[in-house]
């Protein structure tokens, strides 16, 4: 490590001297590519020493430097131009001085200069400003007729840095226009370079510093717009682009928040306030509300005719994705309102949904649509008329794979797979919109379902049309439709509690291949859930075979008397 250091030391003259290279990263915020220090010894043994624990030092502040805050509002950046602006125009030149001095002189200033710098930037590393920063910050602040209680903690921090790199900058000034007063001095902290310097003894003030109108293509309504046309097309992650149902339910959401705080608003114009407000109208918002209603017709006063707090938390973090956004794009500093929340109550365990029961899965299987109706519009009245529909099958599949609703109403004919020796189901990304990455999967069939007659199903529909449901359809959301019809059958054969819904199928699914002490990975991958282990990522997961020896082992609890009668044509 000594070796690899020494690299790093030169002479001048006798003495040792340490350059370090500054980080690539950092050299903007330093404003050069180096620093070059005296060690002010000629002794090569206190050179090495004094230059490892200056390399430490150095290092540790790279560290800090990177998480200091960039001056990136225009605001305070123009506050802070402004202080250096001043601060140059206020500058006393030192007195003659006979031509031996000067140099000894001016050496003596650049060793004051450097312990300077040096203590500012301490202050700006630990975000711990002297009073005298305090002062200057606040004279800044008087020159645009405001006050510390016009901004807000964030702003007033990037202030005071601003005001301390204004101060080394100055620092760096004075020793410039003491080495030469007739060359023309650049500054080097980028943020100062664009400072119009006057020749008048005290600089003009300028116009207000805040100016909340808003820029060409950054207004609520613009950005909104742009985030909305990004996601859906090519996405802002890895997840791609949003489903046409996700980009409908934000942008639903998103446009109620333009209209709360106005259309033409900018970005920057954005407050705590405006956030918390809409929190509240998140949480007042009416039950069923179209998403072309205003926000003011959009709530109730009646608690009873509200959304659940879960819904209002989903719009509400509609929102704050979107405030995230523009932080990640650069269109505001950072996000307000961050610890405004939407706080929901967490179920007890008899509240939240559930699997069916031995008893109400056999009710269920031995009811009028899987043992005979009056007819395909009287399904839940018994008759001698077998279906075997669409509406026969639906929860059938749902029972022996545990798919999603959504998922199984997707299906198209050619992604039942009947050749060969292991019939399966193929979800896939390229033509169906999936949950999530790993909800692309194989999924094997079960036998019961092959003695009911799916397969004979599929062979019919394959001659006929390409979406394997055909006859389910809705002119609005088909899931929620479905969802809504197979809830309404169960309240009419008697399964009368309101936590056993369509997706209870997916529940009891999922304890059933517990039950039969299927691997946990061999589980999720059936179901399409993650883990989240870093060995999920490794391989593609057991072969279809090898799951359709898991799954023909596992038994699902119907009486062998209604298994056989679903098995009759």
């Amino acid at each position: 490590m000594t070796a690899h250091r020494l690299r790093y030391l030169s002479r001048r003259g006798h003495i040792f001297q340490l350059r370090l290279p500054i980080p690539k990263d950092l050299q903007v915020r330093y404003g050069r590519k180096e620093l070059r220090w005296s060690l002010q010894t000629d002794d090569r043994d206190i050179a090495r020493q004094r230059a490892l624990k200056a390399t430490l030092d150095f290092e540790g502040l790279c560290r800090c430097i990177r998480h200091m805050n960039a001056l990136t509002t225009d605001d305070i950046k123009k506050l802070v131009q402004q202080f250096y602006a001043r601060l140059v125009h206020e500058h006393q030149p030192i007195e003659a001085v006979h031509p031996d001095d000067l140099d000894a002189l001016f050496y003596s200033q650049k060793g004051i200069v450097e312990d300077v710098i040096i203590g500012l930037r301490g202050q700006i590393t630990c975000k711990n400003y002297e009073d005298s920063v305090h002062t200057d910050a606040k004279r800044a602040l008087e020159t645009a007729s405001l006050s510390r209680e016009d901004l807000s903690s964030s702003h007033y921090q990037q202030l005071l840095e601003g005001v301390c790199r204004a101060r080394i900058e100055y620092a760096k000034y004075g020793l410039s226009y003491m080495n030469s007063a007739l060359d023309a001095y650049t500054p080097e902290d980028p943020v100062f370079r664009t400072v119009q310097l006057s020749a008048a003894k005290n600089p003009v003030k300028s116009t207000p510093v805040f100016d909340n109108s808003p820029k060409p293509g950054h207004s609520i309504a613009d950005l909104v717009a742009k985030y909305i046309q990004i996601s859906s097309e090519t996405g802002t992650s890895s997840n791609g682009p949003w489903k046409p149902k996700t980009t409908q339910d934000i942008s639903k959401s998103l446009n109620w928040f333009v209209q709360l705080v106005g259309a033409d608003t900018d970005a920057k114009a954005i407050t705590t306030e405006h956030v918390r407000t809409f929190r509240d109208r998140m949480l007042a918002l009416k039950r069923g509300v179209g998403a072309n209603t205003n926000l003011d017709q959009a709530i109730t006063s009646n608690p009873q005719d509200r959304v659940g707090a879960k819904t209002a938390k989903k719009h509400f973090m509609f929102l704050r994705a979107f405030l995230n956004w523009l932080v990640a794009e650069a269109y505001i500093d950072s996000a307000p309102g961050t610890k405004v929340g939407v706080p929901v109550p967490k179920k007890a365990k008899s509240e939240q949904r559930r699997s069916f029961t031995k008893d109400e899965l056999n009710q269920f299987f031995a009811s009028p649509l899987f043992m005979g109706c009056q007819s395909a519009k009287r399904l839940y009245k018994p008759g001698h008329v077998l279906v075997r529909n669409d509406d026969f099958w639906v929860p059938l599949l749902l029972f022996y794979t545990g798919m999603r609703l959504a998922e199984a109403l997707q299906l198209r004919v050619s992604d039942v797979y009947t050749d060969g020796s292991t019939p399966h189901i193929c979800l896939s990304a390229s033509h169906m919109q999936l949950k999530t990455h790993s909800s692309e999967r194989l999924i094997p069939i079960h036998p019961d379902l092959v003695n009911y007659g799916f397969l004979d199903f599929v062979a019919k529909r394959q001659a006929k049309t390409k979406p394997l449901f055909s006859g389910i359809q809705s002119a609005g959301d088909i899931s929620n439709y479905y969802s809504k019809k197979l809830g309404r059958y169960l309240r009419k054969i008697g399964i009368l509690d309101p936590n056993v819904t369509t997706h209870s199928f997916r529940h009891t699914f999922k304890d059933t291949l517990r039950n039969a002490k299927i691997p946990e990975e061999e589980r999720n991958q059936i179901m399409g859930h993650s883990n989240g282990t870093v060995s999920e990522q490794y391989g593609v997961g057991a072969n279809i075979e090898t799951l359709a020896e898991y799954m023909e082992k596992v038994e699902f609890g119907l009486s062998d008397a209604l298994k056989t009668k679903l098995a009759e044509k």
